[in-house]
């Protein structure tokens, strides 16, 4: 077409460092704009394995620009960047891989600045629950359970004792944007809210379709520490923000090369307990990924309803249709005086 595409006055960059990367430290004419690069998954996510050494290490020197504190010195920043993340384990990994302290806050999500909240059916009605997005259905384990909910809430063709309305939200989004399919796939915050609480059944350590239902003061039912342990175990196999297939280390530069990271940071790492911040379901203790799983979502956060049964996720659904309104105000609370809080004084300060 001829149009010349304008230079922004922000880029922001979500999940992958290594596209803004690019733009600022690779480029024929690096952008000069300031950057919010904010690390999700994992520091090397998509970075092809010969380019990680020279990625990681000029990461390293370019968070120690852009940072205004070096080992608790405030210093001049000499890159107008914020490297950040909203992930725990971000932290850990990138101190272990390159000895750089990532800063760390929680982002509230859309829902919260929409302004919807949970407005729950009649009391005196069947309980409505939506079964949020997950991973874990398409696992044997999930096929299993939601024949168990089936039976268990009377949701069979022809039953005549069905004790829930539910909704069963697609395990993945399909087809094209375009398609109806995909378009009927998903649900407004209203429509999310009007339900007595949403099943979440984790497919990794946090994610943000947690806060949104939690800023809304939804009801959250939540497997309990050791059911959610063994769901991790199974699919961080193949993925995972604690993935061993993403824990490579750049060189010591004590030992020469190119692209070095100084190892005099990052030793203190040594002494942390499991050892390197990932996980190899095959070989690691399983004491490893409990460790870990202290800093998930639904082990953080209050409030949330956990169940290690089926009989003890109807009996929490029980709870939440009759004290919704009461835990929706504490969950509303916390949000805004925690998360929310925290969330702009980081972005105030930065």
């Amino acid at each position: 077409s001829g149009e010349v595409m304008q230079p922004a006055h922000l880029y922001a960059c979500m999940d992958q460092v290594l596209f803004c990367w690019l733009l600022r430290r690779r480029a024929a004419d690096p952008v000069s704009a300031p950057m919010m690069v904010g690390i999700g998954m994992a520091l090397l996510l998509d970075v092809p394995p010969t380019w990680r050494d020279e990625v990681g290490s000029d990461v390293a020197a370019w968070a120690v620009q852009a940072s205004a504190e070096v080992a608790g010195t405030p210093r001049q920043r000499t890159a107008p960047d914020i490297i950040w993340t909203c992930n725990q384990h971000i932290v850990l990994q990138t101190f272990w891989q390159l000895g750089i302290i990532v800063p760390w806050i929680d982002t509230p999500g859309l829902a919260f600045w929409s302004g919807v909240m949970h407005a729950p059916p009649p009391a005196t009605g069947l309980p409505s629950m939506v079964v949020l997005r997950s991973a874990f259905w398409r696992l044997p384990a999930g096929a299993v359970l939601q024949s168990l909910l089936v039976q268990a809430l009377g949701l069979s063709l022809g039953s005549e004792t069905k004790v829930a309305e539910v909704r069963w939200m697609d395990s993945f989004p399909r087809g094209s944007m375009e398609a109806e399919s995909y378009r009927t796939s998903w649900l407004s915050w209203q429509d999310f809210a009007a339900h007595t609480a949403a099943l979440y059944m984790p497919s990794e350590l946090y994610q943000i379709r947690f806060r949104d239902m939690y800023a809304m003061g939804m009801p959250i039912l939540a497997p309990a520490a050791s059911w959610t342990q063994r769901m991790l175990l199974e699919m961080f196999r193949m993925w995972g923000m604690l993935s061993k297939d993403s824990r490579h280390r750049p060189v010591d530069c004590v030992d020469g090369g190119t692209w070095c990271v100084d190892e005099g940071p990052r030793n203190a790492a040594e002494s942390w307990p499991f050892g390197e911040p990932f996980v190899d379901p095959d070989r690691d203790p399983l004491g490893k990924l409990a460790f870990y799983l202290t800093i998930s979502d639904v082990q953080r956060y209050p409030y949330v309803l956990r169940f290690a049964s089926v009989a003890e996720l109807y009996s929490q659904l029980l709870f939440a249709h009759q004290g919704g309104p009461a835990l929706a105000e504490l969950m509303r609370q916390f949000f805004r005086n925690r998360v929310v809080a925290n969330a702009l004084r980081f972005c105030r300060q930065s």
